[in-house]
């Protein structure tokens, strides 16, 4: 493992990322993170993210369109990485990790182009995504020192709740099942704005489930009806818990079912691919029976292509939280409006 470790202070894991780095060294970290939990004491992990390049990188011999595709595949597969960390540690994490500090350097041109503003909202998404994915707490730094202070002091904290986390659908289903894949936490932060949204139609309060808590996803058949999410990742694939449950979906018959998708993707920087999520789960749905609801319409959005778009219309709830945040609630609460109506349900 390249990374080098420093534990000479056994409350602060101090970890250099070193300069040449892929998938299989992070692979390595985790499972050397997870050996740490046998231990008694809590420890806290300062994560130092030093320039690096990569095997391909240089080599002449390969288009930047080779080189794009290499760079795609790398950042697919450490995802899966990450994501299987989540399901099998983070309880774990919780209990024997403080937090995780992240340190950037402080001269990288895209740390100064940040402003305040947006080293703010990077701190937001570094304690959701530390949250969602180590159940601990997170933050970024540009200087080690200070990271260390930061852990020093969440020693004192206990582990963050993960009381409120729902591991399974209810017993015996009910009217309306909302349901989510999520790598980094955005995909459930939207889950759980619909969820409170629903909430004031009246109707049966919603529980977002993370789809990877499910036993068997057959359990969604007992729901009436059904909300599912998930992002596009990479380039137009499935977040990959839903990867993993695609091949499970040929043994359920979702005859009768209403089902409504929602998706998160990011138009500028995936214009090529924007919500393919939604059609290749879509469709699969519809091969198995389902009716698909909840379709809006693609304007006031700028992208190219979209294998979730049928009949100039987005196949469920599109939200680009990357490029259109200040757009995400007002689709919520539209769309939650026109679930009620393609539902049929009457509010009590």
């Amino acid at each position: 493992m390249p990374f080098r470790i420093d534990e000479t202070d056994p409350q602060v894991m101090i970890v250099h990322t070193g300069d040449h780095i892929g998938p299989e060294d992070y692979e390595d970290f985790l499972k050397y993170w997870a050996s740490r939990f046998e231990g008694e004491e809590r420890f806290g992990i300062v994560l130092v993210n030093e320039p690096h390049t990569h095997d391909e990188e240089g080599d002449e011999e390969l288009s930047e369109e080779e080189l794009q595709k290499i760079r795609e595949e790398r950042g697919a597969r450490l995802i899966r990485i990450i994501n299987d960390f989540r399901r099998d540690y983070r309880q774990r994490s919780n209990q024997k990790t403080i937090g995780m500090a992240n340190v950037y350097p402080a001269d990288a041109e895209w740390i100064q182009d940040l402003g305040e503003d947006g080293w703010e909202d990077m701190q937001t998404k570094a304690m959701m995504r530390s949250n969602y994915m180590f159940g601990i707490r997170g933050r970024n730094f540009t200087g080690i020192e200070k990271a260390k202070a930061w852990i020093k002091e969440q020693a004192s904290q206990p582990p963050i709740s993960l009381a409120d986390d729902p591991q399974a659908p209810t017993a015996g289903g009910g009217r309306v099942g909302l349901f989510y894949g999520s790598t980094t936490g955005v995909t459930e932060e939207i889950a759980d704005q619909i969820a409170n949204v629903w909430s004031e139609t009246g109707l049966d309060a919603l529980e977002a489930v993370n789809i990877s808590y499910l036993d068997d996803i057959s359990n969604l058949k007992e729901f009436d009806y059904l909300i599912l999410g998930c992002p596009t990742w990479n380039v137009g694939e499935l977040q990959d818990d839903w990867e993993l449950e695609l091949p499970n979906l040929e043994d359920v018959d979702f005859s009768g079912k209403r089902v409504a998708l929602f998706g998160v993707g990011d138009q500028a920087h995936y214009s090529d691919n924007f919500q393919d999520a939604l059609g290749i789960l879509g469709r699969k749905l519809r091969e198995r029976g389902a009716t698909l609801v909840g379709f809006t319409p693609t304007e006031g959005y700028d992208y190219d292509e979209s294998v979730g778009v049928e009949n100039d219309m987005f196949m469920g709830l599109a939200i680009d939280e990357v490029n259109q945040s200040d757009l995400t609630s007002e689709r919520i609460e539209a769309w939650v409006k026109q679930l009620v109506r393609e539902f049929e349900l009457t509010p009590a």
